[in-house]
């Protein structure tokens, strides 16, 4: 089975609200639509089903608010929340509207099977652990992007992490002093050396693609960074 890995933006209030309630992430904000998805927003209530109208007009009284602005699919996971879990979707439900809308302009990237040669050009070969976000080394910067503390302690089989507002900036800084002059230099190091990633070489034919996935991750935090988010991470 494939490893792959993903990061994802979470506003600063629904951080506040995972760090409270770790199903706050785990069955509302983790699903959501992300901005910049394919997934079309609703521009009439007329698209939406009568049940799923039902479950906004609970959680709101002014259900024109998500035209334009939410997708059927987030309806549909809220819909999916209670009726799976309606213990949960009745302890959420006052928050549920803004637990949704506070998400809206945040964005997820998906690294695939790239996670591991990434985050090694970014550690530049070494390990890190999780609660190390930044160290420098001889003037090189070495950045885990996969650090952070974990949404649900008790959950050792698909531990999700986050990293707060204020580490996501000092991430951002130091990912913009990584040019591609020097994620060059890393590549090749890695090259000579060979060193086994999780099973996968390194090869010069996948250099174009770990590039754009780097310069993928640099502006994912710098955008993050830019609009006050903090950030969710997970390898599975």
């Amino acid at each position: 089975m494939s490893v792959t890995a993903w990061l994802q933006h979470i506003s600063a209030k629904g951080l506040q609200r995972t760090k409270k309630d770790p199903e706050v992430f785990e069955q509302v904000i983790m699903d959501l639509s992300p901005a910049g998805s394919d997934a079309p927003l609703i521009s009439s209530l007329s698209e939406l089903t009568s049940a799923q109208i039902d479950v906004l007009k609970e959680i709101t009284s002014e259900i024109d608010l998500v035209l334009n602005r939410w997708s059927i699919y987030d309806v549909e996971v809220l819909e999916d929340l209670k009726s799976i879990f309606p213990e949960i979707y009745a302890r959420l439900k006052p928050e549920l509207y803004l637990i949704v809308s506070d998400e809206k302009d945040c964005s997820y990237l998906d690294l695939n099977r790239a996670w591991s040669h990434v985050s090694s050009l970014f550690l530049y070969g070494t390990s890190m652990e999780p609660s190390t976000f930044v160290s420098r080394v001889n003037n090189c910067h070495r950045i885990n992007i996969f650090a952070g503390k974990q949404i649900d302690p008790v959950d050792k089989f698909f531990p999700m992490r986050y990293q707060e507002v204020d580490e996501v900036l000092e991430m951002a800084q130091s990912l913009k002093k990584i040019d591609e002059w020097e994620i060059r230099q890393r590549f090749e190091r890695a090259l000579q050396e060979q060193t086994l990633v999780y099973r996968y070489r390194w090869e010069e034919e996948s250099y174009s693609v770990l590039l754009e996935y780097c310069k993928a991750v640099q502006a994912f935090y710098q955008t993050a960074a830019a609009q006050g988010f903090g950030i969710v991470n997970a390898i599975s």
